[in-house]
């Protein structure tokens, strides 16, 4: 069933401004925060994928993404995100690592992203390079985040 159509009267919005398509950011390193993370089995591969989703801080809740791929071959991505953001080490060195609990821990986790453009079917777009600790980007020192329980 849909949902009932109420009418509120006239809609007035403020498209000043406001551009018709995706407008990708400058390459560089952004303030932002873990804002959730979802699994899937990707399309192509069959293989197990987790998507992190970041907010940036500075560009009124904008998302970037990056996905790992959960392949012995490719854990060492993901793994090396957790610990540059604050996780110790060895929480994510174990044969049987409760990875959701991590993840979940890390949600609000503040993080510095180094954002570079690329093209994708002729289109512009921006990728999440790097992922490390929001200090670490510029002095090189491992940071632990403000969460506790990493």
């Amino acid at each position: 069933m849909a949902d009932a159509v109420v009418d509120t009267g006239p809609i007035v919005v403020d498209f000043e401004g406001v551009s018709t398509g995706f407008e990708p950011l400058d390459e560089g390193w952004y303030d932002a925060h873990i804002g959730s993370w979802k699994q899937f089995i990707a399309k192509s591969s069959g293989n197990k994928v987790v998507e992190v989703t970041f907010t940036l801080d500075e560009h009124k809740g904008r998302k970037a993404w990056r996905n790992y791929t959960l392949t012995p071959e490719s854990l060492w991505a993901i793994k090396k995100m957790l610990v540059d953001i604050g996780v110790d080490e060895k929480r994510v060195s174990s044969k049987d690592t409760p990875l959701h609990e991590i993840l979940n821990e890390v949600i609000g986790a503040p993080v510095k992203l180094k954002i570079t453009r690329g093209e994708y079917e002729g289109k512009p777009k921006n990728d999440v390079a790097e992922v490390t600790g929001p200090l670490a980007a510029a002095s090189g020192k491992k940071v632990v985040t403000k969460k506790e329980g990493f």
